[in-house]
């Protein structure tokens, strides 16, 4: 099955170029899709919308004139018209993984965690190896108390990529797991999340449960005080200090 080559949905790339008259110029119908990625990156979603419905009406692009709309729909917050349309594009390309994908991530913003774990399933032994889908599959490791896996997995990450994804807690509560406390406090002390409140929370349960440095804990929740906005937070902490 022919898919866009550079798999825009999955991936960023740098400078995407939303060309009208290389649209209007273009007569090949698989060039024309690929140029519809870059619309979608460049969000034109008016010109990415009407040039996706004409390519509906053709019987070998449809699938993917039928893609483009569900991914107009999800930014329109239409996720149940975004996965319907999404669905019709699988029913004429079943196997395609860039459809799955698609349709397991939408799973997840409609809040069935089991559906679109299914749907990653599909994808986790495929040739897609984007950085969204294996932390995809972190996550669902993480769901299943795997930390051993989780640990595999978010090792190959880079810190940059770690903090892109917002894993940078995920992966210090698995070194944590797999008996790396320090490790675990080091990891979040070295990054941009040092004096966030999410993070200073995080901190004052490790020395407080796992790594029991009551002083630490004190100093943890102190500083998460400092930042905590909401009211029962506060309160929880002013409790716990």
């Amino acid at each position: 099955e022919w898919a866009p080559k550079n798999n825009w949905s999955l991936v960023e790339t740098k400078k995407p170029v939303c060309s009208t008259d290389a649209l209007k110029k273009d007569k090949d119908l698989k060039n024309h899709a690929e140029l519809l990625g870059n619309c979608y990156l460049a969000h034109n979603f008016k010109v990415l919308e009407n040039e996706a419905l004409a390519l509906t009406d053709t019987p070998t692009y449809r699938a993917w004139g039928l893609f483009y709309l569900s991914l107009i729909s999800e930014k329109q917050n239409l996720k149940e018209k975004s996965l319907w349309l999404n669905d019709k594009a699988l029913n004429l390309m079943p196997k395609n993984e860039i459809f799955i994908y698609q349709k397991a991530r939408l799973l997840t913003q409609l809040d069935d965690q089991a559906g679109a774990d299914a749907e990653f399933d599909k994808l986790y032994d495929s040739k897609l190896s984007t950085l969204a889908l294996r932390s995809e599959k972190a996550l669902k490791s993480a769901r299943e108390a795997n930390w051993a896996s989780v640990k595999e997995i978010l090792s190959g990450f880079s810190r940059d990529e770690l903090q892109k994804m917002d894993l940078v807690i995920l992966y210090a509560e698995t070194l944590n797991k797999t008996g790396d406390a320090d490790k675990a406090v080091s990891t979040i002390n070295n990054s941009p999340l040092k004096n966030t409140l999410e993070a200073s929370l995080y901190l004052a349960k490790l020395f407080e449960v796992d790594k029991p440095e009551l002083i630490k804990a004190q100093d943890s929740y102190k500083k998460a005080l400092a930042l905590a906005k909401d009211p029962d937070q506060k309160s929880f902490m002013v409790e716990e200090i």
